[in-house]
Protein backbone atom coordinates (compact mmCIF):
# COMPACT_ATOMS: atom_id res chain seq x y z
CA UNK A 1 0.00 0.00 0.00
CA UNK A 2 1.10 2.98 -0.99
CA UNK A 3 0.54 6.39 0.44
CA UNK A 4 -1.57 7.65 -2.30
CA UNK A 5 -3.65 4.90 -2.42
CA UNK A 6 -7.41 5.81 -1.29
CA UNK A 7 -7.99 4.87 2.90
CA UNK A 8 -4.15 5.39 3.20
CA UNK A 9 -4.29 8.15 5.76
CA UNK A 10 -7.34 6.09 7.60
CA UNK A 11 -6.01 3.00 7.79
CA UNK A 12 -2.71 4.35 9.41
CA UNK A 13 -4.76 6.22 11.77
CA UNK A 14 -6.31 3.43 13.02
CA UNK A 15 -2.93 1.24 12.84
CA UNK A 16 -1.34 3.93 15.08
CA UNK A 17 -3.89 4.51 17.45
CA UNK A 18 -3.79 0.30 17.77
CA UNK A 19 -0.32 0.88 17.91
CA UNK A 20 -0.53 2.75 20.94
CA UNK A 21 -3.27 0.79 22.64
CA UNK A 22 -1.26 -1.86 22.56
CA UNK A 23 1.56 -0.12 23.47
CA UNK A 24 0.08 0.73 26.67
CA UNK A 25 -1.16 -2.63 27.64
CA UNK A 26 2.05 -4.77 27.11
CA UNK A 27 3.95 -1.75 29.43
CA UNK A 28 1.53 -2.89 32.34
CA UNK A 29 2.15 -6.22 31.27
CA UNK A 30 5.69 -6.13 31.23
CA UNK A 31 5.33 -3.62 34.23
CA UNK A 32 3.67 -6.18 36.48
CA UNK A 33 6.16 -9.42 35.89
CA UNK A 34 9.01 -7.52 35.15
CA UNK A 35 8.81 -7.10 38.93
CA UNK A 36 8.97 -10.51 39.81
CA UNK A 37 12.15 -11.66 37.91
CA UNK A 38 14.11 -8.15 38.61
CA UNK A 39 14.35 -7.26 35.01
CA UNK A 40 16.66 -9.98 33.87
CA UNK A 41 14.08 -10.63 30.62
CA UNK A 42 13.96 -7.20 29.24
CA UNK A 43 15.35 -8.28 26.19
CA UNK A 44 12.93 -10.52 25.47
CA UNK A 45 10.25 -8.17 26.18
CA UNK A 46 11.83 -6.18 23.81
CA UNK A 47 11.74 -9.11 21.41
CA UNK A 48 7.89 -9.07 22.28
CA UNK A 49 7.22 -5.56 21.56
CA UNK A 50 8.96 -5.71 18.12
CA UNK A 51 6.99 -8.65 17.42
CA UNK A 52 3.60 -6.77 18.62
CA UNK A 53 4.25 -3.76 16.46
CA UNK A 54 5.06 -5.89 13.40
CA UNK A 55 2.24 -8.10 13.65
CA UNK A 56 0.08 -4.83 13.23
CA UNK A 57 1.99 -3.46 10.61
CA UNK A 58 1.12 -5.84 8.29
CA UNK A 59 -2.54 -4.00 8.24
CA UNK A 60 0.14 -0.85 6.43
CA UNK A 61 2.39 -2.34 5.17
CA UNK A 62 1.32 -6.21 4.13
CA UNK A 63 2.84 -9.21 5.25
CA UNK A 64 6.02 -9.40 2.62
CA UNK A 65 7.05 -6.22 4.20
CA UNK A 66 6.92 -7.25 7.59
CA UNK A 67 8.23 -10.65 7.01
CA UNK A 68 10.85 -8.79 5.28
CA UNK A 69 11.24 -6.57 8.85
CA UNK A 70 11.34 -9.52 11.31
CA UNK A 71 14.49 -10.87 9.86
CA UNK A 72 16.24 -7.54 9.70
CA UNK A 73 15.05 -7.14 12.97
CA UNK A 74 15.83 -10.92 14.01
CA UNK A 75 19.71 -9.86 12.54
CA UNK A 76 20.08 -7.02 14.69
CA UNK A 77 18.56 -8.09 17.70
CA UNK A 78 19.73 -11.51 17.98
CA UNK A 79 23.14 -10.76 18.95
CA UNK A 80 21.51 -8.50 21.97
CA UNK A 81 19.31 -11.45 23.19
CA UNK A 82 22.31 -13.81 23.40
CA UNK A 83 24.33 -10.83 24.76
CA UNK A 84 21.68 -10.75 27.94
CA UNK A 85 21.74 -14.34 28.27
CA UNK A 86 25.09 -14.74 28.82
CA UNK A 87 25.31 -11.55 31.00
CA UNK A 88 22.39 -13.02 33.06
CA UNK A 89 24.21 -16.61 33.25
CA UNK A 90 27.01 -14.76 34.24
CA UNK A 91 25.71 -12.96 36.82
CA UNK A 92 24.53 -16.38 38.37
CA UNK A 93 27.81 -17.92 38.25
CA UNK A 94 29.39 -14.70 40.02
CA UNK A 95 26.95 -15.09 42.18
CA UNK A 96 26.95 -18.90 43.27
CA UNK A 97 30.65 -18.88 43.71
CA UNK A 98 30.36 -15.74 46.23
CA UNK A 99 27.70 -18.24 48.02
CA UNK A 100 29.86 -20.99 47.49
CA UNK A 101 33.16 -19.01 49.35
CA UNK A 102 31.19 -17.33 51.96
CA UNK A 103 29.15 -20.86 53.50
CA UNK A 104 33.15 -22.33 53.20
CA UNK A 105 34.60 -19.08 55.05
CA UNK A 106 31.62 -19.78 57.54
CA UNK A 107 32.06 -23.86 57.73
CA UNK A 108 36.36 -22.79 57.93
CA UNK A 109 35.29 -20.78 61.00
CA UNK A 110 33.21 -22.88 62.57
CA UNK A 111 35.59 -25.42 62.21
CA UNK A 112 38.86 -23.85 63.71
CA UNK A 113 36.48 -22.87 66.84
CA UNK A 114 36.59 -26.44 68.31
Amino acid sequence: MTMNEPGFVVRLAIVLALEVVCGVLYNRWVAQHQASNEGIYTAFYMVGGVMLTLLIGILLVGFTAVMLMLVLFAASGMPMVLGSMQRHTERIKTTNEKSIAEALELLNGTQSEK
